[in-house]
């Protein structure tokens, strides 16, 4: 499983738990991507806390949040609404957080936000004139050693030629308060240095060619430094281009399975199963209290994964690789008009249904002639369901090496009133250096020995009465899912989510169903949820 911006002119200083500095430009609408007002604010140890601009938004207009907080791990959980571009943390303060309110009402606050462990935060919010769309992402951190200034890169090319990027910082662990402004060809936005804990800047620059973007930040005094790039385009305007064919769909009736029915994905779990000795403590730890409240079900097109079909007749590309397992070349039929997700993994799977054959790409990216991935993999959409056979190690799209579309939710499958495979979970809480069968690789950062290995496999207790229980159908049909088929932990993520298919290429929407984007699943029963047995891989 998952930002904000404003501009200057009159300061106020408020002392709440928050110092507030807060400025704002002559209220002119610019005719171009533009910053319309800014604000900030410094707040000491809240576990929640609502950002604001000083006057009321344009109705449509894109909100943006920087969050530099002390916390190192600390994940934030945004109201409805946001949604992430950025998450940038590891052991060393600060964490830094990138969020965006696409096409947002009318308002000077628009939620509330929690954080997980109370730590300082400073934020800085912005009003950008238009909708905007997440289309490039990059970061960078200089760990525990004080730095006098850092780059931040994205990591391909932009997409459009006219895009509004903006570059964020935080620091930590200065001498004293900063004395900082925006980087070389960058307008500074806003920032707050009120206190040397915790510190965050935000500027933007309006590009109007493609390209990869860059932004080098001094930082006076020297200080731990975390990064973050993020590229945004505007409404997209009618361009005279060729319809796109038709996006191939899979054939109607029963929903065809992915996988073979020997996976791990589709095997039940069956009667009695061994639950591991631990499973109370990790499921407490990883399941129930990681980020209580931020369980979901993210089917949105941020991060619902991305899936199309593709048949030979397609145009064939060669998938260039700008990051990892880059030593093959890929090519596969991937169709006109293909989408990958909007947040900053950019996920895309694409399952040619005359070869059976599935691309998964990580970041995946269109610059209207050639394919590109940070990483990309081809497997067997009727297969094992991951990128290696069990025991063996082996990168792939998704942190646990998983075939990019294995224990994803389907709309089809909300349909037909059953899942008949087992479900894929992310959490917080992840476990360095263990990986779990059938898992081939784990990203898990956590020394806690009560996180959970990637590849292991939770169960919702059978003894619980699902059908009792007052909630939605789609809700009661993913918890019948757990209970026979389980979920496998396939990633490190900022909140507790089960992923489902998002809908960035048509075919059946959600809302047709009655399904929320993004719907909350807080009302398990997570404490009836339980761990069978871990198996080192």
């Amino acid at each position: 499983m998952r930002q904000r911006l404003i501009a200057c002119l009159i300061g106020v200083f408020v002392l709440l738990t928050a110092a507030f500095f807060v400025s704002r430009p002559t209220p002119t609408r610019a005719s171009g991507l533009a910053v319309v007002q800014s604000n900030h604010a410094f707040i000491t140890t809240p576990t929640s806390f609502t950002p604001t601009l000083t006057t009321t938004s344009v109705a449509g207009d894109s909100i943006v949040l920087l969050i530099s907080g002390t916390g190192s791990r600390n994940t934030f959980t945004p109201p409805s609404g946001w949604l992430a571009a950025v998450d940038n943390f590891d052991s060393n303060p600060p964490c830094l957080h990138v969020f965006y309110y696409p096409n947002a009402p009318a308002g000077t606050s628009f939620g509330q936000f929690t954080q997980n462990f109370a730590a300082n935060i400073a934020w800085v919010m912005a009003e950008v004139n238009a909708p905007l769309t997440l289309d490039k992402t990059g970061t960078s951190n200089s760990g525990s050693t004080a730095v006098t200034s850092q780059t931040v890169t994205t990591s391909t090319a932009t997409t459009t030629a006219d895009e509004i990027v903006f570059a964020g910082f935080g620091v930590s662990q200065g001498s004293s308060q900063q004395t900082w402004g925006a980087p070389s060809g960058y307008t500074l936005v806003n920032k707050d240095d009120t206190n040397p804990s915790n510190e965050g800047i935000l500027s933007s620059n309006v590009v109007s060619t493609t390209g990869v973007q860059s932004a080098t930040q001094a930082i006076n005094p020297s200080a731990w430094t975390k990064g973050a790039i993020v590229t945004f385009s505007g409404p997209v305007q009618p361009t005279p281009t060729p319809t796109p064919t038709p996006t191939p769909t899979p054939p109607t009736g029963s929903v065809p399975p992915f996988y073979a029915p020997t996976s791990f994905w589709n095997t039940p779990i069956g009667a009695n199963p061994a639950i591991d000795p631990n499973s109370t403590t990790i499921v407490l730890a990883s399941l129930v209290n990681a980020n209580p409240g931020s369980q979901h079900f993210a089917n949105d097109d941020a991060w619902g994964r991305a899936l199309i079909y593709s048949h030979n007749s397609d145009p064939l590309y060669t998938v260039a690789c700008t990051q990892y397992d880059c030593g093959n070349t890929v090519t596969f039929n991937i169709p006109v008009g293909a989408q990958p997700e909007t947040a900053s993994d950019h996920h895309l799977v694409v399952v040619n249904l005359d070869t059976n054959q599935e691309l998964d790409m990580w970041n995946a990216s269109f610059n209207g002639s050639t394919w590109s991935a940070g990483s990309r993999y081809v497997t067997d959409a009727t297969g094992w369901g991951a990128l290696c056979a069990q025991g063996q190690h082996c990168g792939s799209a998704v942190a646990a090496g998983f075939a990019a579309f294995g224990g994803d939710v389907r709309p089809e499958e909300i349909q037909a009133g059953h899942i008949d495979h087992a479900l894929f979970l992310t959490t917080p809480l992840t476990r360095s250096g263990y990986i779990a069968c059938p898992a081939t690789h784990t990203d898990g950062p956590s020394s806690d020995p009560n996180s959970i290995p990637e590849g292991a496999r939770v169960q919702l207790d059978p003894a619980f009465n699902v059908d009792a229980q007052t909630w939605p159908s789609w809700e009661k049909i993913i918890a019948h899912a757990l209970q026979t088929y389980g979920a496998y932990i396939g990633d490190t993520g900022g909140s507790i989510a089960f992923l489902g298919q998002g809908n960035q290429n048509g075919g059946l929407t959600w809302s047709s169903l009655g399904v929320p984007l993004n719907g909350g699943l807080a009302d398990l029963p997570w404490t009836s949820f339980r761990l069978l047995q871990l198996q080192p891989c």
